[in-house]
């Protein structure tokens, strides 16, 4: 049976002056950069008297190795989002304005092939090598999808021109 353990999970909240089509694109290049495929589960866009609203979700996954594979689940959600001219450096942009809600969650699933299920004795195996033979690897792994998911929320401040940590 595939087991799903959360690691990480970051909320981050922006009102905002940005350019959608290119937050949209840099968070997927940003994404599959370090290695993930992204799914989008969900995309919604309606018009509201304050503006367009739109949500969308993406399920982003990396198989680690045969046993493992790391997941990341993305919602994001813009609201009040409306045309505005900027000028910057004497030059006429269009760009949006809005408040952008991006949640991350960071994921390990392990035994996601199900093959450790099919008999008894595997599955004693399976205990047994999750809680002496794995633990150091899950460990490492723990520490990597952390990082995934803090990286990705850095990377988001920064388009945004916020204060960065790490």
């Amino acid at each position: 049976m595939v087991e799903t353990r959360q690691i990480a999970s970051v909320t981050l909240k922006q009102k905002s002056i940005f350019d959608m089509g290119d937050y949209y694109k840099f968070l997927y290049q940003l994404i599959t950069s370090l290695g993930y495929i992204v799914n989008e589960d969900d995309y919604s866009q309606k018009d509201t008297p304050s503006g367009k609203e739109i949500e969308f979700h993406w399920t982003c996954e990396m198989e680690v190795d045969d046993y493992t594979k790391f997941k990341i689940w993305i919602e994001c959600k813009v609201r009040g989002l409306q045309d505005v001219q900027v000028v910057r450096e004497g030059i006429k942009e269009k760009k949006n304005k809005g408040e952008v809600e991006l949640t991350i969650k960071g994921h390990i699933l392990t035994d996601y092939k199900d093959r450790w299920e099919k008999n008894p004795v595997l599955k004693f195996l399976k205990g047994f090598y999750d809680r002496y033979l794995y633990k150091p690897t899950f460990e490492g792994y723990i520490e990597k999808i952390w990082e995934n998911v803090y990286l990705i929320e850095n990377e988001v401040k920064a388009f945004f021109e916020l204060p960065r940590f790490m």
